[in-house]
């Protein structure tokens, strides 16, 4: 009597699989679905304008395309992250664009449909100001509006202890 396969050994053995029913045209998303997906990726209700591009090359982008007074508190985000490390720069981690220190994200920021978001990319760095945040501190993001923006003391503060802890690390 054959062995009997492990469940492992039944989804990767090429006599036990199973043909797909439905070809490649069906797998692939409808202009419906597709609108769903960038209605979901982006914020923006059906029916809006397409969109360029669901990623963010840089933080500049996304400073041009943001409105006003948004545009004003990234900004400030910004300068107040390169006035503490002026060697960082832009890129993208996670789909979020970030500031760079060491080739180490140092702080993320993104525009959400209901707000803004700043990324420390570290628990440890969020845990340190969660008292200061009250209830704008997330789960691995700060949350906040335009207008009710995080203080400048917290920014910078924030960004000097993410330095700090890319500085630590070997190599």
């Amino acid at each position: 009597m054959p062995p009997v396969p492990t469940c492992c050994d039944a989804w990767t053995a090429p006599e036990r699989r199973r043909p797909s029913t439905r070809g490649a045209a069906e797998l692939a998303p409808d202009d419906s679905q597709r609108a769903f997906l960038l209605e979901r990726a982006t914020g923006a209700p059906r029916g809006a304008p397409p969109v360029a591009s669901l990623t963010v090359t840089a933080l500049q982008d996304l400073l041009d395309g943001a409105d006003e007074p948004a545009r004003s508190v990234l900004a400030r985000i910004r300068a107040i992250a390169l006035d503490v490390v002026p060697g960082a720069v832009e890129g993208v981690r996670y789909g979020v664009p970030v500031l760079l220190h060491r080739d180490q994200p140092l702080l993320g920021v993104a525009v959400r449909r209901d707000g803004l978001s700043l990324y420390p990319f570290s628990p440890a760095a969020l845990d340190a100001f969660r008292d200061r945040l009250g209830s704008a501190a997330a789960k691995g993001t700060i949350r906040f509006t335009a207008t009710d923006p995080v203080a400048d003391d917290i920014v910078g503060d924030l960004v000097r202890l993410r330095r700090d802890e890319i500085d630590a690390r070997p190599g």
